[in-house]
């Protein structure tokens, strides 16, 4: 099964709005310097007394390390400190002051210095990474005081410095930024958005005087903070990491060799299965799977087939067919919160050899406290395809591309794996995705069925990356086959092999626990408090009085919906006065509380 964190949709999903700058109103053509920031943040500190030091740094607190994201600081004392999904971009909040720290990796494509250079073959000069940076955010926030742009040494690296006042909204901010320098490939922004100065940069004295002008205490404290925590920044040691996922690369890529074999994936399908989703002891919801060999998710003809029936081949009904591939389907109920309902239905399709992948997902989430509903549909697929380049260093070489053909030039093999995604709901349309993939992608179906058909004869290391909506991005996946052990799942001491599963070099955990011949145990993730253990229609109708085993309905691309919005085709609320099964109306366990049963 999929990491839990995963199956209940849209209630554990991260917030990830951007900021959202207003127009600032224009300003002088050349801003004055805040006073504070003068020989910031490396200057030697002032002397006890010395005028405006009134407004002295936060209090740091513990030391924040994350090896994921390769760097360690601390952060004002006190701060709520968020990690996005994955863990590669952490925010320290302090909603009182209305003070943000926010710590990202930015990786290059191209290398790029902090400075402007000249291209060392061409001698051409090359743009540096702090007047990109700056050019960006003039772009952002039109109309904002540039107040520094310089750079400095923190002494185990250099970091570009921005400074600017801008108006978000109805309120002045003061946006500090460090670039901080990893390699010219690698750089970890560090960002500091706190309440800046109303007063006008002129004011305070006759012709905008500098030595007049009174200052900001907030500024001055915010200012002081930052220059505090970028002291206490060090970089960490990321080789052994990379050390690790090469491993976990060459596992992956062992496991994939081996996963198209006959019978492979076939052998492996349940035709049905019920599962109870627990929280705490308490049920908060059920999913019903249907596993089945097809040519693509009802309701869509993959191109490939239209193509072999176009040339007089029809399908084989057989598994090794190049048209046919696994289908899974899901439906799924979740009661994530009071008077908040999640309906989910998915279909997900993949080939064995993972050239040609499928999935679509309809969900319905239903506030009955508020009486809003959404409707939100997903239509991915993905493809592989092999192309044949001439490989121009071996033609020059005088190298033959066959030892049968003399005339056949050299020619090199190319993999070209792309992927899109199409998300529509009743209230947004999401930007389509469109990217290629690394080979080490893993596709929804197989991903799906991932601890049932990893090899578990010993402890090994795996690596994938995978498609998370939640994100609406690629991800590494990062799973942990440990040995078989003693475990106790819901209650209940046994056997078993956990298989931990991550999203993340630091992502939070998710155990799947199999038998040694494969057979799926259940899983858990001790963070959220929520576990999943498979179950029986009828054990689930005692707990869920309407509860909708149907099969999944056909699904229909987000370009067929009318208006933008998505047809919630088998899972839409119920007429008035009706009460179907499988409505979508307010529904709790029969009976209350249910604790998980011992087994």
């Amino acid at each position: 099964m999929r990491p839990i964190p995963l199956i209940v949709p849209l209630a554990c999903l991260f917030a990830l709005n951007g900021s959202s700058y207003g127009q600032a109103q224009p300003g002088p053509a050349a801003p004055d310097p805040l006073p504070v920031l003068k020989d910031r943040p490396d200057a030697p500190a002032k002397q006890a007394g010395a005028p405006g030091e009134s407004a002295a740094a936060l209090p740091l607190g513990e030391p924040f390390s994350s090896t994921a994201v390769g760097i360690s600081l601390r952060p004002p004392a006190g701060f709520k400190t968020e990690r996005r999904l994955g863990g590669e971009e952490v925010s320290f909040t302090d909603e009182q002051r209305k003070w943000t720290l926010k710590l990202t990796r930015m990786q290059l494509n191209d290398p790029m210095g902090l400075e402007p250079s000249k291209d060392p073959k061409s001698n051409l000069p090359r743009a540096g990474l702090l007047e990109v940076r700056l050019d960006q955010l003039k772009a952002a926030m039109p109309g904002a005081a540039v107040l520094r742009s310089d750079v400095i040494n923190l002494g185990s690296a250099d970091a570009g410095m921005i400074v600017m006042r801008h108006v978000e909204g109805l309120e002045t901010r003061l946006s500090q930024q460090a670039l901080v320098h990893g390699s010219d490939r690698l750089y970890f922004v560090i960002s500091l958005t706190s309440p800046g100065s109303k007063t006008p940069p002129n004011a305070g004295g006759a012709g905008g005087a500098q030595a007049d002008r009174p200052e900001d205490p907030g500024e001055r404290q915010a200012v002081e903070t930052f220059r505090a925590v970028l002291d206490t920044v060090e970089l960490l040691d990321q080789r052994p990491i990379r050390r690790d996922q090469d491993d976990r690369l060459y596992a992956t890529l062992a496991f994939y060799v081996g996963l198209g074999g006959a019978g492979k994936l076939e052998h492996t399908l349940v035709p049905k299965q019920w599962f109870r989703v627990v929280r705490n002891g308490k049920d908060i919801g059920y999913i019903y799977t249907v596993e089945e060999i097809a040519e693509g998710i009802p309701g869509h003809k993959r191109n490939a087939n239209a193509a072999a029936r176009a040339r007089g081949k029809a399908g084989a009904a057989g598994l090794g067919a190049p048209e046919t591939g696994v289908l899974i389907g899901t439906r799924s109920r979740m009661i994530p919160a009071e008077n908040l309902q999640v309906d989910s239905e998915s279909w997900m399709f993949c080939t064995p050899d993972r050239r040609n992948e499928q999935w679509s997902t309809l969900t319905v989430v239903q506030d009955h406290k508020n009486k809003t509903e959404d409707h939100a549909m997903t239509f991915g697929a993905s493809s592989r395809k092999s192309t044949r380049t001439l490989d121009r260093d071996a033609a020059m070489r005088g190298d033959k591309g066959d030892v049968d053909d003399p005339e056949q030039p050299p020619v090199v093999i190319h993999d070209d794996y792309q992927l899109s995604v199409t998300r529509v709901s009743k209230t947004e349309n999401a930007q389509p995705i469109s990217q290629g993939l690394p080979r080490i992608y893993l596709p929804q179906a197989i991903g799906h069925l991932l601890p049932r058909v990893l090899p578990v004869r010993e402890p090994k290391r795996f690596m994938f990356a995978t498609y998370v909506e939640e994100a609406r991005a690629v991800m590494l996946r990062y799973v942990d086959v440990q040995a078989e052990q003693r475990v106790t799942i819901a209650g209940e001491s046994m056997r078993a092999i956990p298989i931990r599963d991550r999203l993340g070099l630091e992502g939070s955990v998710t155990i799947h626990y199999v038998s040694s011949n494969g057979k799926y145990l259940g899983s858990e993730n001790p963070d959220s408090g929520i576990v999943m253990l498979p179950s029986k229609e009828e054990a689930l109708l005692k707990i869920w009085k309407d509860a909708n085993f149907s099969r999944p309905a056909d699904a229909k691309e987000p370009a067929e919906a009318s208006n933008g919005s998505p047809d919630p085709v088998g899972i839409s609320a119920p007429a008035k006065g009706k009460a179907a099964a499988g409505a979508t109306g307010p529904r709790q366990p029969a009976t209350g509380n249910h604790s998980a049963p011992a087994r």
